[in-house]
């Protein structure tokens, strides 16, 4: 029997999340741009910014690239919702609205770089006499771009992601358990890190999450349970799911066929 164009495109969009998740555990480095400062006690903020903006065009294109990269969270997104809808509706749909959150807002905490940073780098160039009002403008977009949209939303939304799809997969029994516990931990830890900034404990905690590599080593996990995941597109869906999208479905009358008479023997 041959499988419909719609279990093969299912399969292709949940193949398509896997590769996006086994691409992003190898650049997850970069997602670290999105927070990161400069430490204006150690470092010459006007030296650097215009350090920055002089470096070159291929330095601004490469900048502009890793900027893109938390898209493919969005792709991710989607494919795991895709695999999962039929046997988790609802918190599927959760999962996927607090991926697309995460990926806007690395874009924009490592997007600032390129386009805001590179910009300040050359005023100070240009309008030497005003450095102040450009110093005082780069501290409050930078504390707002960088701190509040590309550390604490950004990973808050990431990590509730994370915890939402442990949920997912667990109601969805098609993904190992162990997996959706190490999800779990992951939310858990991910959440306090996040306030790094405020305790010495979340601080410990990014520490741990990030020497070990817990992160990447989930998306590694999660690409390979996707890639697995492929073979069983062509299951039938079950629960609310399936109860919403079979119920208005009628089956097809049968029709009646009718007998003919057999002559009557003389």
């Amino acid at each position: 029997m041959k499988s419909s164009k719609r279990i093969k495109n299912h399969a292709l969009v949940v193949k398509v999340s896997a590769w996006s998740y086994l691409i992003l555990a190898l650049l997850y480095p970069i997602f670290t741009l999105s927070a990161m400062s400069v430490d204006t006690a150690s470092v010459n903020l006007v030296d650097f910014l215009t350090g920055l903006s002089s470096s070159g065009i291929t330095n601004k294109i490469v900048l502009t690239i890793f900027a893109v990269i938390p898209a493919l969270l969005i792709t991710g997104g989607v494919g795991f919702y895709s695999a999962v809808k039929p046997y988790s509706y609802k918190l599927s749909g959760v999962s996927l609205i607090f991926t697309v959150f995460a990926a806007v807002g690395f874009i924009i905490g490592i997007g600032r770089w390129p386009s805001l940073n590179w910009g300040l780098g050359e005023a100070f160039v240009q309008y030497k006499n005003t450095s102040e009002y450009i110093l005082s403008f780069y501290n409050i977009s930078n504390h707002m771009l960088g701190y509040w949209i590309g550390q604490v939303f950004a990973e808050i939304s990431l990590f509730t992601s994370i915890g939402v799809m442990s949920i997912v997969m667990f109601n969805s029994k098609r993904f190992p358990v162990w997996l959706c516990g190490f999800a779990s931990v992951i939310f858990i830890l991910g959440v306090a890190a996040t306030f790094r900034n405020m305790s010495e404990a979340a601080l410990w905690t990014h520490s741990f999450i990030s020497s070990f590599m817990l992160v990447p080593i989930f998306f590694i996990l999660l690409s390979i349970a996707l890639f697995r995941f492929v073979g069983k597109s062509k299951e039938k869906p079950i629960g609310n799911y399936a109860k919403k999208k079979f119920k208005n479905i009628k089956k097809p009358k049968e029709k009646k066929v009718k007998k003919k008479k057999a002559p009557k023997k003389s």
